[in-house]
C-alpha cells in the first residue's frame, strides 16, 4: 500500500509523544513491504526526519508553516488547511494513495479537502482534543494572548470537529481518549478502533545494570532515584510531584534523588517552587534528555511516575520505563488507567493529590520484594502488548481491513 502520512510536526525537530508514535509506526509500515510518504511543515527550516530514518527526502512533501515564535502564530490552524490543501491536492495528482493517515487537526482538514474525490482510506488519528489543550495552557501566555487565544478556541474545535467526521475510520490509543472523541465531537463508536503505542522493547529493556547505567551518567550509585519525563506543563503534575516528594523526604531515610527530564513553558514556576521547599538537594530538573540518553536514565532510576492530572492520551513514556525494567507510579487520569491496572491498581493515585502520591512512593520503596515483581511484571507486559512489532501489524491490518 502507499500510505500518506499527514503531521504538522515530525522527529527530531518536535520531540513530543506524537512525534515518536509517528517515526516508530512509520518505520514498522516500511518494514512491512508499504511505502509511506509525509506531509510536514518545514517550520522554516530544513527536516531532518528523513536521515533519522534513513532515508533520503524525496518522500517528505513540506509545506511552509509559521514559526512558532511569530506574532501572526495564531493564524497557523487557517494557514496550515490552505497550505496543506495545496501539497496534498498536487500529491493527489502524482501518487496513487491507498490509506491517508492524519495526525493534526487542520493540516487533517486541508488534505481530506484535497482527496475528497479519490478512493483511499481516510483515517485519522485522534491523540488528544486540541482545543482542550488549548485551555489548558492558557494561564501560561500573557493577558494580550490568552484573549485571542479564548476567542479562537471555538474555531480550533470546530476545525477538529470537522476533520474527524470526514474521515472514514478514527484510530485512538485508548478508551479514555475515545470516551473523550465520542462526547466532544459526537462521533459513532463503531467508526473508532482503539490500537495502543507502542515501544521499542529491545532499545528499553531491564538488561543494561543499573550501576552502569549510572556511572556514564554521573549520577550516585547510593540514592533512590524517581525520574520523571514529560514535557513541562501544568497538566502533567509536576507541582504535585514535587510536592509529594517533600513529604518523601520527610518520611523517609534514605537519600532521595528526583530527577525531572524535559523542558516547558513552567520551568521557572517549578524552579521557584523547588527553592520554596527546599529540596534543591532532592529534586533536579534535568532539561531536555537526549534520546541517546533516555534508555539509561530509565535504567538508572527505581520509580517512574506519570503525575499527569488530565488528558494523558496513553503515556509512551510509561512504556517505556515498564519496557526498562522500572516500577511506574501513575495518576487515574487518561490512558494511564489502562496500562497499570493491569499490573496493579496499588500503583495508581488520585490526579493532582501529592500526598496520595507521597504514599504509594513510600509504600513501593519500604516493599521492595514487590518492587522487583514489578520490574518482570512490567517488561514482559511491554514485550506481549506493546511491542512496535505488535502494533504496527495491528495497524497494517486496520487499513487493510478498511480498505476494501
Amino acid at each position: 500500500m502507499n500510505i500518506l502520512i499527514v503531521s504538522r510536526k515530525l522527529l527530531p525537530e518536535f520531540t513530543g509523544g506524537v512525534e515518536t508514535y509517528i517515526f516508530n509506526i512509520s518505520k514498522q509500515l516500511k518494514r512491512l513491504g508499504h511505502k509511506v510518504y509525509f506531509i510536514t511543515s518545514d517550520w522554516g527550516k530544513q527536516s531532518k526526519f528523513s536521515k533519522v530514518n534513513n532515508k533520503d527526502e524525496s518522500n517528505i512533501y513540506k509545506y511552509r508553516g509559521l514559526p512558532e515564535k511569530s506574532k501572526f502564530k495564531l493564524l497557523n490552524p487557517i494557514i496550515n488547511i490552505i497550505n496543506s490543501y495545496c501539497i496534498a491536492k498536487k500529491i493527489s495528482k502524482q501518487l496513487n494513495i491507498d490509506v491517508l493517515y492524519l495526525h493534526f487537526p487542520y493540516e487533517g482538514l486541508g488534505s481530506l479537502l484535497a482527496f475528497k474525490y479519490e478512493k483511499c482510506l481516510k483515517v485519522y488519528h485522534f491523540h488528544s482534543p486540541t482545543h482542550r489543550e488549548w485551555q489548558l495552557e492558557l494561564p501560561t501566555y500573557s493577558r494580550y494572548e490568552r484573549l485571542l487565544r479564548i476567542m479562537f478556541i471555538p474555531v480550533v474545535k470546530y476545525i477538529e470537529r470537522i476533520a474527524v467526521q470526514k474521515s472514514e475510520k478514527i484510530i485512538v490509543h485508548s478508551n479514555y481518549m475515545k470516551s473523550q472523541l465520542v462526547n466532544i465531537h459526537k462521533i459513532s463508536q463503531q467508526k473508532v478502533k482503539i490500537i495502543p503505542g507502542g515501544v521499542d522493547t529491545i532499545r528499553f529493556s531491564p538488561g543494561l545494570p543499573r550501576k552502569i547505567s549510572r556511572k556514564k551518567l554521573g549520577l550516585s550509585e547510593k540514592n533512590v532515584i524517581i525520574l520523571s519525563v514529560s514535557r513541562l506543563a501544568r497538566r502533567k503534575g509536576l507541582e504535585q510531584l514535587i510536592e509529594a516528594i517533600d513529604y518523601v523526604v520527610k518520611k523517609n531515610k534514605e537519600d532521595i534523588s528526583l530527577l525531572i527530564g524535559g523542558k516547558g513553558e513552567i520551568e521557572e514556576k517549578l524552579k521557584n517552587l523547588i527553592a520554596k521547599k527546599k529540596l534543591e538537594k532532592f529534586v533536579n530538573l534535568i532539561g531536555f534528555i537526549p534520546d541517546e540518553k533516555l534508555p539509561y536514565y530509565y535504567r538508572a532510576s527505581n520509580i517512574f511516575v506519570m503525575a499527569s492530572t488530565s488528558l494523558e492520551g496513553f503515556g509512551l513514556a510509561t512504556l517505556e520505563a515498564l519496557s526498562s525494567g522500572i516500577p511506574v507510579i501513575g495518576s487515574k487520569s487518561g490512558g494511564t488507567i489502562e496500562i497499570l491496572a493491569k499490573l496493579d491498581k496499588e500503583l495508581l493515585f488520585e490526579p493532582g493529590n501529592s500526598r496520595s502520591l507521597a504514599n504509594r512512593i513510600s509504600n513501593l520503596l519500604n516493599n521492595p520484594s514487590h518492587m522487583k515483581s514489578l520490574e518482570e511484571k512490567g517488561s514482559q507486559l511491554c514485550i506481549h502488548n506493546y511491542s512496535w512489532d505488535l502494533i504496527g501489524t495491528k495497524v497494517q491490518d486496520f487499513f487493510i481491513n478498511n480498505n476494501r
